[in-house]
C-alpha cells in the first residue's frame, strides 16, 4: 500500500514502499501529464512529491495513482 504523511505545507508526501515503484508511478503520471517531484537527496528514494493544486488538478493526480495502482496488480 501507500502511505501518504500528514502536511501542513504545500505539498503532501507519499511514500510507495519501494524505490521501483515510486520511479514507476512517477513515469506513469509524466506520461499523463502530471508532474511529481522524486525526493531522493532527502534520502526519501521511495517516495513522491505532490504539489497541491486546484481541485480538479488534485482529482486528475488521485485518478492517476488510482489508475497506477490498478495496472499494476493487472500486469
Amino acid at each position: 500500500g501507500l502511505h501518504v504523511y500528514p502536511s501542513a505545507a504545500n505539498f503532501i508526501l507519499v511514500d510507495f514502499g519501494d524505490v521501483g515503484r515510486a520511479e514507476e508511478c512517477r513515469l506513469f503520471l509524466k506520461d499523463r501529464g502530471i508532474l511529481v517531484r522524486q525526493v531522493e537527496r532527502y534520502k526519501l528514494p521511495a517516495c513522491l512529491r505532490i504539489s497541491i493544486g486546484t481541485g480538479e488538478e488534485m482529482a486528475l493526480v488521485f485518478e492517476g495513482v488510482k489508475d497506477f495502482i490498478r495496472a499494476s496488480h493487472s500486469g
